[in-house]
């Protein structure tokens, strides 16, 4: 039994090759076709099933791993590159907290603000005015624009932080999953490589990575 395995073992080897390649280019097609790095593998159920039919047990788990390996790899993909677009708002969210800082300590932003507080700065630029020195007014639609400003660049530190914090989850779990499917994937290479384990470890194996 054992001679007669490794006398089909070439054989079994080419057929994962062939059907991996296969799955490859589809979910590669399905990809382009969608536009997104997070598309699943591109091989509907039906298809799945028939091409699991021709195969050994040990084929069916070689296969399957691989195939979950690469949804991870795409899963992983989309989210490393979600994160860099977060990086670069990065500046942006810098850029507003040295805005609020800077207004803060220049008192433009009050949370006691009350309409009397704009009466008497109506008042004291009435005053300004009368006296002629012009420099010294600021309008209380201005204090106002400036107060909104400050609440919106606060607002948007906030939600580039809230979306910073589950990025970096999502990375973590998708980490955790990709060396899980790499773990299966290898328990599951050797149950197909008896006698030439080269032939499933060379550099064309199914999902380049």
């Amino acid at each position: 039994m054992l001679q007669a395995a490794r006398r089909e073992l070439p054989a079994a080897s080419a057929r994962v090759q062939e059907l991996a390649e296969k799955a490859d280019a589809a979910a590669a097609a399905a990809a382009a076709a969608a536009g997104d790095a997070d598309a699943d593998v591109g091989i509907d159920a039906d298809e799945l099933d028939a091409i699991m039919k021709t195969l050994l047990p040990m084929e069916q788990q070689l296969l399957q791993a691989r195939l979950e390996l690469q949804r991870v790899q795409q899963a992983f993909a989309a989210a490393a590159a979600e994160a860099a677009a977060v990086r670069v708002e990065g500046g942006k969210v810098g850029l507003a907290r040295s805005v609020l800082q800077y207004m803060r300590s220049r008192a433009w932003i009050k949370d006691d603000y009350t309409s009397a507080a704009s009466a008497a700065s109506s008042s004291a630029a009435a005053a300004a005015a009368a006296a002629g020195d012009e420099d010294s007014i600021v309008h209380p639609l201005v204090i106002q624009r400036r107060k909104q400003a400050v609440l919106r660049a606060d607002a948007l530190l906030h939600n580039l932080l809230q979306k910073k914090l589950r990025l970096k989850e999502t990375l973590v779990r998708l980490t955790r999953e990709r060396a899980a499917a790499a773990a299966d994937e290898a328990l599951a290479e050797p149950s197909c490589s008896l006698v030439s384990p080269k032939k499933l470890t060379h550099k064309d194996t199914i999902i380049n990575l």
